[in-house]
């Protein structure tokens, strides 16, 4: 599917304006999905931007990051090989974004299933320290099991805590 058409025409090196003034969906909106997984993978914008373009000045790595920033408040979106090329700077789903986009230009499809807190899917699980792969949480399909709050663990720390308040 060319997700050109439903947008104006690409400005900017595959960079494109939103044809919709107010989104169509209750879905995630592309760029919070693009905000939440670089966070979720500790990057910022500018590590982004210098990923990108490791050989680019200060000037064009600040004019890159502009951009970024512009996908991320979804004042812009970008298809083919320039998400593509984003993807491959911090775990995330290049389909489940193009998907997002499809879906906020009002194309009927069914929602990604994604983690309300860093937007992994099945298809992008965070990896916890010991390289487990996420899952969801049990009666909560909106949230992954590295976001959920840890459960209060009895043991060592806990009777620690409890013989120094006495």
């Amino acid at each position: 599917m060319n997700m050109m058409s439903t947008m104006e025409a690409p400005s900017l090196d595959g960079f494109a304006q939103p044809d919709i003034a107010a989104p169509v969906t209750t879905a995630m909106s592309p760029g919070t999905y693009l905000r939440k997984r670089r966070e979720a993978a500790d990057r910022t914008l500018e590590d982004v931007a210098r990923t990108l373009r490791p050989k680019w000045g200060v000037a064009q790595i600040n004019w890159m990051v502009s951009h970024l920033a512009e996908l991320e408040n979804d004042e812009a979106y970008v298809t083919g090989v320039v998400v593509r090329n984003i993807a491959a700077t911090f775990p995330m789903d290049a389909n489940v974004y193009n998907a997002l986009v499809a879906i906020r230009c009002g194309v009927e499809l069914d929602e990604p299933q994604l983690c309300r807190e860093c937007a992994c899917s099945a298809h992008d699980a965070c990896i916890d320290a010991l390289g487990h792969g996420c899952s969801w949480v049990e009666g909560d399909p909106t949230l992954c099991t590295n976001c959920r709050e840890p459960e209060p663990v009895e043991g060592a720390n806990a009777i620690e805590g409890r013989a120094r308040a006495a």
